[in-house]
């Protein structure tokens, strides 16, 4: 699978989350591991002031499909504090989208959570540490 200009689409790294594109990219972590057509991740909540993965931590394991959807279960655990409740606790079958954004002629990939019906849906959005978001 490639990217709009050609490159290899490989989304292993760290990225940053963002509930809406245009705010400061800053509220979690995502380490994620691409094999082939297999995403991982490790999410972790990045609170001002906070040691990363205090308040929540998530995990997800997906397959990336030809159209540029991940298809996977996300499953949310408690973080150090316990500032979420365990009955918050959210998991479940989720799609994402890779995105791509123009950066001075090549392409960087962003990942947007899909809502039920298949439209853009900011409540999560990844940026990879280090480009454009």
């Amino acid at each position: 699978m490639r990217a709009p200009d050609g490159r290899p689409i490989f989304l292993s790294g760290a990225w940053i989350g963002t509930g809406d594109p245009n705010a400061a990219p800053k509220p979690s972590v995502y380490y994620l591991r691409q094999t082939n057509d297999c995403l991982v991740w490790v999410g972790l909540s990045a609170a001002d002031g906070e040691p990363l993965g205090a308040s929540w931590i998530e995990t997800f394991h997906g397959t990336i499909g030809s159209n540029f959807e991940i298809v996977g279960r996300w499953d949310e655990v408690l973080g150090d504090r316990n500032v979420v409740r365990r009955d918050e606790l959210g998991s479940g079958l989720i799609t994402l989208k890779i995105a791509f954004v123009p950066a001075g002629g090549e392409y960087d990939a962003e990942l947007v959570l899909l809502d039920a019906d298949g439209d853009l849906h900011y409540t999560k959005r990844w940026v990879r540490e280090g480009t454009t978001p």
